[in-house]
């Protein structure tokens, strides 16, 4: 699973639920919503307040060394560096994309890829593996972005069905 920002803003208990079933599932956070909260937690707001929140549910299951990782979009692992590197709008477009909603598919991209190459080494067979089932998913309520992510081949679904499969994994 790849959530996006407004996933931890607005359903941090399905993160929650889906760290209780931690042994099912794999989320990988990208760098660029790390920097979405860390920016979003300065504000004396709400959506500050939220964004804090969040920030403290993925650092503490981090510490307690859940199935959580810090990948940036060309799949480098930064969960355990002491300060993670912003990516930046000027460092987006010099990589080809325009928005850090295209960072985080590209994160989804990378995950499948390297979640299809640990397939491959543990004996997989490449003809027989399907190719249609995917082996990561974009977690987003926007549907803008769900469509972006089509357009990608990336598999996206809402918070919501989230919630109804991880509350039937309990």
């Amino acid at each position: 699973m790849v959530p996006d920002t407004n996933f931890f803003l607005s359903h941090l208990d399905v993160f929650e639920l889906s760290l209780a079933t931690a042994g099912c599932w794999s989320i990988v956070i990208s760098n660029s919503v790390i920097t979405q909260l860390t920016e979003i937690s300065t504000y004396d707001t709400k959506i500050g307040k939220a964004g804090q929140e969040a920030l403290r549910a993925i650092y503490s299951a981090i510490d307690n060394k859940l199935s959580v990782t810090i990948s940036t979009s060309e799949d480098a692992n930064v969960t355990n560096l002491a300060m993670f590197s912003e990516e930046q709008e000027d460092q987006l477009a010099f990589a080809g994309r325009t928005s850090l909603d295209d960072a985080t598919i590209d994160v989804v991209k990378q995950h499948e890829l390297s979640k299809r190459e640990d397939l491959y080494r543990l004996g997989a067979d490449p003809e027989t593996y399907d190719g249609e089932t995917k082996l990561a998913v974009l977690i987003t309520d926007d549907r803008a972005m769900r469509l972006k992510a089509n357009a990608h081949g990336v598999v996206s679904v809402s918070a919501s069905d989230i919630r109804s499969l991880v509350s039937n994994q309990e």
